[in-house]
Formats: structure tokens, C-alpha cells, sequence
């Protein structure tokens, strides 16, 4: 993520806003949820060699690369999708998953990008009947929009919403600044996606913390979390968001998406298992996670004593 890179992240102020009323308020409406929550902890990828070793058994072959990352993870950042979508590939995926894993796949870029959603019904049908062959294990699809589409978009985002496919869950990621400056057009296109049952994407990121809005817009939400390399500002970000996702879960929140992002994407394993210990700690929320393979240096000398 390009805007993840800042000059001095140090400068960076990483503090998470407070909920904005419209957010209290929709919290305020949900009914009381049955059980606990769900949460889901996905990557951008599964072939990550850095992973054979850290999280995979040394020698893991790549064929089987997706079946040693669904023991660590329980759902995936689908940007595969984005560029080419083959049936067979969605059906051998779905086969080498637990019923448990969620697909979360990124709308094609003829939709996103070159049509700019306009028009789109057709393709976005025939997007949606495929990836339904995740059937169970389908996540909420998401669109990433280009930085040019702008406030003056309204009403072609609100086409799209509005003929999109009943029972597949949408997610839209708007990157021009005008969404997010002080006007009317925040709290438009939120209302826009809570109408129409749209799920609320939030990016935590350096470069852009206007993107940060806090806003949910349905039971579901998704979260894009950009660390840093693990400095120590990484994790007292998690810290703040498990506080934050304590209090959601705590008025109803129904499930959350978390997709993890670093520089290098192995290092998604480290943050990933610190987010989901302190989920246990705070929340109480058990959730499957990444299990670090321990360094050579650091096992127990099973001989030692004799």
C-alpha cells in the first residue's frame, strides 16, 4: 500500500478517533447478538515463501501453501480476483479450506477501475455468480476505487449499491480526499452504504489517517490494518483497536474482517498472533491465529540434564 510509506513515522499521530454519532447511533439500533462474535484474520496472500519457517513447517511445498496458511488464518484478502477470475481456481481453493475460512475477494478492476462502477450491472452479475461457488465460505466482496473517483460520483456509486446482487455482502474503499473532508459528502455516502447495506471498509494507515473514519455502516466490518515493520507503534495500535472492537462487540457487533498489511508480508504472522492474544486477554475472544514456529536457538534442549 503506497500510502502505507511516510518519511517520519514517528511523527505520525496513530491515535484512533472517537466513534462519530452516527456510529453510536447505528450501534445503538443493532439487536442483541446471540453468542459471540466473529472475528476473521486474513492476509493479502497465502504464497509468502517468508511463511515456510516462521509458520509453516520447513520443506512446505507451494501447492501446499493455502492449506498450511488456513491452519493459521480463518479467512484470506482475495486480490487475486482483482486481476483474473477462474472457476476452477475458486473451486480447488474452497476444496483445500475448512468450512470454517472466508474468501474475501476484491471486485474485478473492469468494474472497479475501468468502468468506475458505471454501467457495471451486467459484469458485476456475472462477478457475483462466480465467486457465490465459495457458497458458505464466501466473505463480503470489496471494491478498491480509484483515487479519481470523487464526491461529483454519488449518484453512480448509488446506482451501483442499489442494483447490486441481494445476498452477497459489498464493501467499497473510496481513496479521493474530497469523501472524507469537512462537507456533507462523509456523511452522505455513509448513509448511502447503511441504506443499502453496504459493509463499512476502514484503513489504518500512515499516510492517510483521513481515511481512518470510524463509521459503520452494517453488522459487518472491515478493517485494513498497515503496520510498520513491527515497530513498537504497531502494537500499541493493535492495543487500541482491541479496545475499540471490546466496545463494538460489547454494544452488538456482529463480525469483523481484519486484513493485515505490512511492508513485508511476513511479518503479518507476528502481528497476527500478538492481535489474537490480545483478543483472548481483553475480549475473551478466542480466535484461530498464527502459531510461530520457534528459532532453532530458542527450542529446549531435550537432552540437557544428561
Amino acid at each position: 500500500m503506497k500510502f502505507g510509506s511516510v518519511p517520519h513515522p514517528e511523527a505520525v499521530d496513530f491515535t484512533l478517533p472517537p466513534d462519530p454519532e452516527a456510529t453510536t447511533r447505528f450501534l445503538s439500533q443493532l439487536p442483541a447478538r446471540e453468542g459471540a462474535p466473529n472475528f476473521y484474520l486474513a492476509c493479502p496472500a497465502w504464497n509468502d515463501k517468508g511463511f515456510v519457517g516462521k509458520i509453516f513447517p520447513k520443506g512446505t511445498r507451494q501447492k501446499d501453501f493455502l492449506q498450511h496458511y488456513a491452519r493459521h488464518f480463518n479467512a484470506i484478502e482475495l486480490n487475486s480476483t482483482y486481476y483474473n477470475l477462474r472457476l476452477e481456481n475458486l473451486q480447488k481453493w474452497k476444496g483445500e479450506t475448512p468450512a470454517h475460512f472466508r474468501f474475501c475477494p476484491k471486485i474485478s478492476r473492469e468494474i472497479s477501475h475501468f468502468r468506475q462502477l458505471n454501467g457495471a450491472e451486467e459484469v458485476t452479475r456475472r462477478f457475483c455468480d462466480a465467486v457465490a461457488h465459495f457458497e458458505e465460505q464466501l466473505g463480503p466482496v470489496w471494491a478498491l476505487l480509484p483515487q479519481s473517483f470523487a464526491p461529483d460520483r454519488m449518484g453512480v456509486l448509488e446506482q451501483y449499491l442499489k442494483t447490486f446482487p441481494k445476498g452477497i455482502l459489498c464493501s467499497v474503499e473510496l481513496r479521493h480526499e474530497d469523501w472524507y473532508r469537512n462537507h456533507s459528502a462523509p456523511h452522505e455516502v455513509f448513509d448511502l452504504m447503511e441504506t443499502h447495506g453496504a459493509v463499512s471498509l476502514i484503513t489504518d494507515v500512515a499516510g492517510r489517517r483521513d481515511v481512518l473514519h470510524l463509521r459503520l455502516t452494517s453488522p459487518t466490518v472491515i478493517i485494513r490494518f498497515v503496520g510498520n515493520r513491527l515497530r513498537p507503534t504497531d502494537f500499541t495500535r493493535i492495543d487500541a483497536w482491541v479496545e475499540r472492537l471490546k466496545h463494538w462487540f460489547d454494544q452488538g457487533l456482529e463480525t469483523v474482517y481484519f486484513f493485515l498489511h505490512q511492508p513485508d508480508e511476513t511479518l503479518n504472522a507476528d502481528i497476527g498472533a500478538y492481535l489474537v492474544k490480545r483478543l483472548d486477554e481483553v475480549c475473551g475472544l478466542k480466535v484461530p491465529g498464527p502459531r510461530l514456529i520457534p528459532k532453532a536457538e530458542e527450542q529446549p534442549d531435550l537432552f540437557s540434564g544428561f
